[in-house]
């Protein structure tokens, strides 16, 4: 009885994490879409390491690379790191405008 309750109780407290997660994405993604660089860094990271989101490593560098752009210095260099583990393909896909992402 004492493990159900331990199942029942973790089983919450994860439904309770993910749905704050899923407020902080939208949070983070709302702000770096209104040019805030620190969360253009974050939503890389998130994407680098799939985070709440599938891990996609050119939306990863998309992102690294706006936050660099706008003196985000640690997010260029994670954008550089990054480079190193990415086929060409992504790499160009990366570097593509947003609009004319797939």
């Amino acid at each position: 009885m004492q493990l159900r309750r331990t199942f029942v109780a973790m089983f919450i407290a994860l439904l309770f994490a993910t749905a704050a997660d899923a407020e902080s994405f939208q949070e983070t993604m709302e702000k770096a879409k209104s040019g805030d660089a620190e969360a253009q860094g974050q939503l890389g990271l998130i994407y680098q390491d799939g985070r709440g989101v599938p891990q996609d490593f050119v939306q990863a560098h998309a992102w690294f690379n706006v936050a660099g752009a706008r003196g985000n210095v640690d997010a260029a260099i994670s954008r550089d790191e990054l480079a190193k583990h990415m086929t060409p393909e992504q790499s160009a896909r990366a570097q593509q405008p947003a609009d004319r992402k797939s």
